[in-house]
């Protein structure tokens, strides 16, 4: 990520106008959780929010085309990130984050791109798994939980009779 060439930014919306937006999304999303209750509706990783300004992403579309954006971070868990962009992006795509850590200097992390949803006008959600797990306590607050994980789930209980 230390090439000179500038980073696209693609989301422009003020930041009220984002942190609504982002909110909205949370909202939505924790009330189609609520109505989809079986196990593999789950995430596999619990989510927490990142809300830190703009971060830097590299990507590799397919036939080789390498595009640097500037996104908005929504989300972040173990093992990958959610961000909107100002566009679509190719699932299977490889790419390279830098992630703002709390106490250290930025964290490049690689990961594939594995969702993009559109969202309005010609804002979408991407998610991104990551190629390694991380601690999402590095780069933000854990008390601050906004989505269920199946590990925080009760094992089904046999029945006896």
């Amino acid at each position: 990520m230390s090439r000179n060439d500038p980073f696209t930014k693609t989301v422009r919306l003020s930041d009220a106008e984002r942190q609504q937006l982002l909110n909205q999304l949370d909202h939505s999303q924790e009330i189609a959780s609520d109505k989809l209750q079986t196990e593999s509706n789950r995430r596999a990783n619990i989510r927490y929010p990142y809300r830190k300004g703009d971060i830097p992403i590299v990507v590799e579309q397919p036939g080789g085309v390498i595009t640097r954006l500037s996104v908005s971070p929504r989300n972040l868990s173990s093992g990958g990130i959610a961000f909107l962009h100002g566009g679509f992006l190719y699932v299977g795509s490889k790419c390279s984050l830098q992630l703002t850590a709390l106490s250290t200097e930025p964290i490049v992390v690689s990961g594939e791109i594995v969702n993009c949803r559109h969202v309005d006008g010609i804002l979408h959600e991407v998610s991104v798994k990551f190629d390694m797990p991380i601690d999402p306590g590095l780069f933000t607050r854990l008390n601050t939980v906004k989505a269920e994980s199946k590990s925080d789930q009760n094992p089904p209980q046999k029945e006896t009779g």
